[in-house]
Order: structure tokens, then C-alpha cells, then sequence
């Protein structure tokens, strides 16, 4: 979401490309739906720990946005033109559904690629321990945090975390396509986030330690409920509605 409100603003000439380029090197962080409900509750079965990597999530940003200002200085932005395009409620109903759409299937088919990667990499060439699980997280962090996480310590993870995974990053440079960037710096400032937020925990698990088991195995992988075809078929129907509306509003226009 990060690197499409970056590709968008600049698309629309609301930030410079200096603008762009610091934005596309701070906007990269995990959510708390991420970090306290997949692997807080579900991972490591503690709400505490999820609640402990997110705060380190945050602290890295903040500390980013500190570095951002010392690698690229003040940014002047009056001269930038601003675009007001009105549109209808129903046509930007669908241009926000194509958008996410379009977005999910892409975010996906990462997902699956780097998914089967891992698979190979963990049955087929037997890559275990420490740095093999380490190694997984980093190419693809959900389903290396899947299958490994309940074995590696909250810093670990909140470093992993931090780093984001090679994945994550190719659907970052998929939004960006049309952002010129440093690819280097990029990582730069990953490899420093992953940094900022493995101390952070460090400190903080310190400061409140995890009383709870935190380290015992997953059984079996998180179940994911979906909805029954009927509402599917509601949604489906609703969206066809509002794009034969927004049609008709343009014609009579």
C-alpha cells in the first residue's frame, strides 16, 4: 500500500521525484493485523509478543524517517501542480475495485512463486536450522514465519519482520515500476530497519518480558475461513451495478 500511494502521488505530480524516492525507501513496514494476529496469536500464541513487534515496527519507521531526512535533505515541493479530477461515486467504486483487484492477484501470484521456492528449498534440498529458517523468512516472510517461526526467537522475527523479505520487495518494485529509485539504498535502508527493530525488541522484551510459552510448535497451519459462494455472488452482482451505473452517468454526461 505503501509503494502504490507512492507510484499514485507522483503519478499526479503531488510529489517530486525526490519526494518519491524518499517515500519509496520509508513506506515499507508490516501492520498490526500482520504482527499481533498472524504472528502473535497465531505463531508464537502471544498477544503480548505481536503487541511487542509492532511497536518495534513503529520505532524502526520513526527512526527511518530521521535517516531519510540526512540522505536526501529538504524536499521543495511548491512547485508541484495540483491535479483535482472529479469523478462519481459509482466510477470510483470500480476504479478502486479494479485497482485492488489487480493489486491482489499480482501480491498473489508473488506469493505462490516464493511459496513453492521455500517448499523446494526445505524438503527438496533438506535446509534447516537456524540459518536455513533465517534464510526461507527472508525469501518469502509468511510462509518462512509458517513453517519455522515457532522455532526462532521474537528478535529474530521482529529483524525478519523489519527486513520484509525478497517477495515483498519485487511487489514494491512492481508498484514502483514508474518511480526512479536506488535499488541499493532500498536495501540499505532495509537492512538497517531489520536492524533497528531487532534492538528495539531486544529492549523491550527487557523492559516487559514474554511470561507466556512463546516457542511451542504449531500442530497444524492457521486455518483461513472464506465466505460461502452466495455472498460472493451478492458482491459480484452489487460491482456489476455500480459499473453499468457509472457507465450510463458518463454517456449522459
Amino acid at each position: 500500500m505503501g509503494a502504490k500511494s507512492v507510484a499514485s502521488l507522483r503519478a499526479n505530480g503531488l510529489i517530486d521525484q525526490k519526494e518519491a524516492e524518499k517515500l519509496s525507501c520509508v513506506c515499507v513496514g508490516a501492520g498490526p493485523g500482520f504482527l499481533v494476529t498472524f504472528i502473535g496469536f497465531s505463531i508464537l500464541n502471544s498477544k503480548q509478543a505481536g503487541i511487542i513487534l509492532l511497536v518495534s515496527q513503529i520505532i524502526s519507521m520513526v527512526v527511518l524517517c530521521f535517516i531519510s531526512a540526512l540522505f536526501f535533505g529538504k524536499t521543495e515541493c511548491e512547485n508541484l501542480c495540483k491535479i483535482k479530477k472529479e469523478v462519481c461515486i459509482c466510477e470510483a467504486v470500480v476504479n478502486s475495485v479494479n485497482s485492488a483487484v489487480k493489486s491482489t492477484v499480482g501480491m498473489c501470484g508473488f506469493v505462490v512463486v516464493f511459496s513453492v521456492v521455500c517448499k523446494i528449498l526445505t524438503e527438496g534440498f533438506g535446509i534447516n536450522g537456524a540459518l536455513g529458517k533465517a534464510l526461507i523468512s527472508a525469501l518469502e516472510i509468511t510462509t518462512g514465519l509458517s513453517l519455522t517461526g515457532a522455532g526462532l526467537s521474537v528478535e529474530v522475527i521482529s529483524a525478519l519482520t523489519g527486513f520484509g523479505g525478497i517477495c515483498v520487495h519485487l511487489q514494491i518494485f512492481r508498484e514502483l515500476k514508474n518511480v526512479e529509485f536506488s535499488k541499493l539504498r532500498f536495501y540499505i535502508f532495509r537492512f538497517v530497519q531489520s536492524a533497528v527493530c531487532f534492538v528495539s525488541t531486544k529492549i523491550l522484551l527487557l523492559l516487559f518480558p514474554v511470561t507466556v510459552d512463546v516457542f511451542s510448535s504449531v500442530t497444524q497451519a492457521p486455518k483461513l475461513s472464506f465466505y460461502s459462494s452466495i455472498f460472493g455472488t451478492i458482491a459480484l452482482l452489487i460491482t456489476s451495478v455500480i459499473f453499468i451505473i457509472s457507465i450510463r452517468h458518463k454517456r449522459i454526461s
